[in-house]
């Protein structure tokens, strides 16, 4: 029997940080996938207890203690046991390696995939000659070429993972609603788009630029209320928040934010000509000749609403704002309010209600008042980010609200002006 270097002093401490991040079926279940002995977990129990307990079979009976408590405790800060929040997952490992230092422990790895090391591991990994820093920077950007080449390779897949991955949380959404009644549609809808979106990031293969998918339920619908819940009999009450859309929504919107990294990079690959960017400069020329509605000003819009409340329009306008609802033509439009075309769409309407043009400029400035995730975007991504959002035929708002390609004075509700913006033509009078 090997001796372990872990001290019971640290182990605990150890254990009361884990047992105060994660709810305690949580933390059985982590036991579980890693095959601990069940009479080494003794629970119902406190949570920080029922780890310490594990801690000290494993430090008394191991033949290697030492690296199965390091995996042991590698696996409670791996970041999708904290629904892929890795955030959360950083904070804790800081929180531990303070601890497992005065045993000369310590924590490492990208923020995705940290690990417990030992000292001398430590000095093995930190002893690298230039050379071979220099050879690991290169594998690094070998990994990241090789990424966007496979997602350039696999534009189609790309787009359908950023699409199914948008309606799976519509449905999650829905079906938050009213988690005590799922229906069989929900449920194959939900099992159906979990199968789709696995496969796509399975074929895509990423390893630099991994998309970390978050399934809140680890079965289905029928069970997600008591995997949250509990059936609160003693021994089977969870901690932590009730099953809600507020509470899964953070992860789901993080997942999408890096699928949507990587959509974005598959784009990259339609560039504007030389010719294409003369042709936007004469546009641009003529546009500021055009005699045009003046959006509204900046100081009239509410930007830390969704919406701004708009007076009450009459039917000559198409479409009008309810509270928060949108109508068109009076018939209240069935569209989700957390994914991106109905963002834009919103950003659209506070800056012109009544219907204009804008210029691509100033509804760029909206939209990132209103989403901070596309800060970073370029001008040209994000006029394509505007275009994709408002008229794709495929996934903009137009498709999504069920609007027909014209309206009855033949022109379109929604229009790209190429080089200037965009054309809401709102007044049906």
């Amino acid at each position: 029997m090997s001796k372990s270097t872990y001290s019971l002093k640290v182990l605990e401490l150890v254990a009361k940080a884990i047992g105060d991040s994660l709810a305690g079926y949580k933390i059985i279940q982590i036991l579980k996938s890693l095959k601990v002995p069940d009479e080494y977990i003794n629970y119902p129990n406190t949570k920080w207890r029922t780890i310490y307990e594990v801690f000290e079979h494993i430090k008394s009976k191991d033949s290697d203690a030492d690296n199965t408590i390091s995996k042991v405790i590698t696996e409670f800060i791996y970041p999708l046991n904290h629904n892929a929040d890795e955030d959360v997952a950083h904070k804790l490992s800081k929180e531990i390696e303070k601890y497992l230092k005065y045993d000369k422990f310590y924590i490492t790895g990208p923020s995705n995939e940290l690990f417990v090391v030992d000292e001398q591991e430590m000095d093995e990994m930190h002893t690298f000659s230039p050379a071979e820093l220099i050879q690991q920077k290169e594998r690094v950007e070998n990994r990241q070429r090789l990424d966007e080449q496979k997602i350039k390779d696999n534009i189609d897949t790309v787009k359908k993972l950023k699409d199914n991955h948008q309606t799976y949380m519509d449905i999650i959404e829905i079906f938050c609603q009213n988690t005590k009644k799922p229906t069989k549609e929900l449920n194959d809808a939900y099992l159906f788009l979990v199968k789709k979106i696995e496969s796509a990031i399975n074929q895509l293969g990423l390893q630099q630029s991994k998309v970390n998918f978050y399934k809140p339920f680890k079965n289905d619908l029928y069970t997600a209320e008591i995997e949250w819940n509990g059936t609160e009999d003693f021994g089977n009450v969870m901690f932590g928040p009730k099953l809600s859309w507020d509470a899964v929504r953070p992860y789901l919107h993080r997942v999408h934010s890096e699928i949507t990294r990587i959509y974005n990079i598959s784009e990259e690959n339609t560039q504007i000509t030389d010719d294409d960017k003369r042709l936007e400069e004469i546009t641009n020329l003529i546009t500021e000749k055009r005699t045009q509605q003046a959006p509204v000003k900046k100081d009239e819009v509410k930007k830390m609403e969704i919406l701004h409340r708009y007076e009450k329009a009459d039917n000559k306008f198409y479409i009008t704002q309810d509270g928060y609802d949108f109508k068109y033509k009076g018939k209240t439009l069935n569209i989700s309010k957390n994914n991106d075309y109905f963002k834009v769409f919103c950003a659209l309407y506070a800056l012109i209600p009544e219907g204009g043009e804008v210029k691509y400029k100033e509804l760029i400035t909206e939209i990132k008042s209103r989403m901070p995730e596309v800060k970073s975007k370029t001008e040209t991504e994000m006029r394509k980010f505007i275009q994709a959002n408002l008229t794709d035929k495929s996934n903009g708002f137009m498709r999504y609200a069920e609007i027909p390609k014209t309206e009855d004075n033949g022109k379109p509700l929604i229009k790209v002006i190429r080089g200037f913006g965009v054309c809401f033509n709102n007044r049906g009078d």
